[in-house]
């Protein structure tokens, strides 16, 4: 993935990160549940629609962050020692 272009690969990662940070954001912090056919796929496993969603919120935004951040991190560095050398 854009191995010659570092630096744009780090603004692709965080486009990506960012986009994604903010729909588990609002899944996160809704007031009611989003979709209406999820309502009743939630019970068997204990958790009310909202709750569901809520928690799906959270697993997307905070752990799903993790693999964006190490991408990021080493695309980064390339950068750093590509505008070092």
């Amino acid at each position: 993935m854009l191995s010659g272009q570092p630096a744009q690969g780090v603004l692709a990662v965080v486009g990506a990160a960012a986009q994604m940070g903010l729909l588990g954001a609002l899944l996160a912090f809704a007031p009611t549940p989003l979709y209406p056919p999820h309502l009743a796929s939630t019970l068997p496993w204990g958790l009310g629609p909202l709750a569901d969603q809520q928690l799906a919120g959270l697993l997307m935004w905070v752990p799903g962050m993790v693999p964006y951040a190490v991408v990021g991190g080493v695309l980064a560095r390339r950068s750093w020692r590509t505008a070092a050398s």
